[in-house]
């Protein structure tokens, strides 16, 4: 899920981007070093969804919905 990721919450709450070289050092400074000692590591990622976005998403999920229903009846 990281590699999918572009920004992320820096400090003080602030976006800043999130380059492959930061990814490639949260995983050599953080997750190794957790998952060397058995510890595991949780993401939480989001996506802010524009209106229009989210109308196409939208008219998809019924037209799915719509052919699942008529394989089920």
């Amino acid at each position: 899920m990281m590699f999918r990721c572009t920004w992320i919450i820096g400090e003080e709450g602030k976006l800043k981007q999130f380059s492959s070289a930061d990814q490639d050092k949260m995983i050599v400074n953080l997750i190794e070093p957790m998952a060397n000692d058995s510890l595991r590591t949780i993401c939480i990622a989001y996506k802010d969804f524009v209106m229009s976005t989210m109308s196409s998403i939208l008219s998809r999920r019924v037209i799915i919905q719509g052919v699942f229903k008529k394989l089920v009846h």
